[in-house]
């Protein structure tokens, strides 16, 4: 079952990968502005404002329930899609509300994986399967990226139509799986109970600290990420299907960086894995600033997919040691909201900057500012605080 819930998830991770190549490509494309791109992003992550009702709605609802719905709804709105964007000649107008609909079904759909994730695999074997899917999940970045790079270019319908198609399989397999999930509460959510996970984490150091660097990371990354697309078409005038190809590269890092997970996860604390992917993935941003060539650029995309992959694994593993099931879904979405609060907002403010700054400073800023950031925490982290950073995990989140 855990193979068959690998698949179901393959699936839809690589529908979204797709969409959101697409989704940036064709803004871009039909507008030519950097701040279309930034609010084109903009609005996929608005919906993460409304994370903490919602990940008290996990933790009240089957997990197996949520991803069916929201993977289901995935598909019937990108299949609308098409058709709403032959009816308007092709405008950016539905896409922009498709994104909103899309991004809000996947802040609801994250933690319910998280969760479902957790249980699916036993803690001891936790390493060893976010391993696995994290390799499973760099062959899609590599796949997604470049299938979304020569379907646009031929047709943005054919793509949204891939995507309909790879959600609708998805929501099929899931009906296949058998999960014995916990009981689950039959009360309906209440003010308090959205509160337990901020009082967890607020009276959680270690928590503390890592929601305090992925918030910093996930700034840097929503500030930087979406803007590569605009060196890659206006600085190095690559075409669709080379640029979907640049950016698989970061699949190929990611598939490096889960390799070097799982070689040094038994000797290397959760805590330092943070801390070292979070300052080095803030420098290599910076590096955009010296960028000149396709070969350069390929070169940092596939050394931040596998700072990222690094990072991202720590983090994960270590949240789903040490946070309680029963209220992990709200844990997960006090994360997703607070790290993600600014990401409906960072990509505006950044295009805005490229505007008065130009590209190479505007990374070159971020890059520093995410390094001394992260530096910052990371010191206080390991330490400034009490003993248990300073050794590895322990399981119980005492």
């Amino acid at each position: 079952m855990y193979y068959l819930f690998l698949i179901s998830r393959a699936l839809t991770v690589f529908g979204r990968l797709l969409f959101k190549f697409a989704l940036s490509w064709y803004v871009f494309l039909k507008t030519g502005s950097p701040l279309a791109l930034g609010g084109s992003m903009a609005v996929l992550s608005l919906p993460e404002l409304a994370a903490p009702l919602l990940g008290a709605i996990v933790d009240r609802t089957s997990k197996k329930q949520i991803l069916s719905v929201t993977t289901g709804m995935e598909g019937v709105v990108t299949f609308c899609l098409i058709g709403a964007l032959i009816m308007t000649s092709h405008s950016t107008t539905p896409l922009y509300i498709a994104a909103i609909m899309l991004g809000a079904l996947e802040v609801l759909d994250w933690p319910a994986f998280q969760a479902m994730f957790a249980v699916t695999v036993p803690a001891q074997q936790l390493a060893k399967a976010n391993s696995l899917w994290n390799g499973l999940e760099a062959t899609l970045v590599i796949v997604g990226p470049v299938v979304g790079g020569y379907l646009v270019g031929r047709s943005m319908a054919l793509a949204l139509l891939i995507v309909s198609t790879s959600y609708i399989l998805a929501w099929a397999l899931l009906f296949l799986i058998r999960v014995n999930e916990p009981p689950l509460p039959v009360l309906p959510v209440s003010r308090s109970e959205m509160l337990t996970g901020l009082n967890y984490v607020w009276k959680n150091t270690r928590i503390r600290y890592l929601l305090a660097i992925s918030t910093v990371w996930n700034v840097v990354e929503s500030a930087g990420m979406p803007f590569i697309l605009v060196v890659l078409r206006r600085h190095l005038h690559l075409n669709a299907a080379v640029t979907g190809v640049t950016y698989g590269m970061e699949g190929v890092g990611t598939l490096l960086g889960t390799v070097m997970f799982a070689m040094v996860s038994p000797w290397v604390p959760r805590n330092v894995g943070v801390v070292m992917g979070a300052i080095i993935g803030s420098a290599l941003f910076g590096l955009w600033f010296f960028v000149g060539t396709g070969g350069e650029a390929v070169a940092l995309i596939l050394a931040m997919g596998m700072i990222s992959a690094f990072y991202s694994l720590n983090i994960r593993t270590w949240r789903q040691e040490i946070v309680p099931h029963e209220i992990f879904g709200r844990v997960i979405a006090i994360f997703r909201m607070t790290a993600r609060s600014t990401t409906p907002f960072i990509p505006l403010l950044g295009s805005l900057a490229i505007a008065q700054l130009g590209l190479p400073l505007f990374y070159l800023g971020i890059g520093v500012g995410g390094l001394i950031t992260s530096t910052w925490l990371g010191w206080r982290m390991l330490f400034s605080t009490s003993r248990e950073f300073r050794s590895s995990v322990d399981p119980s989140g005492r």
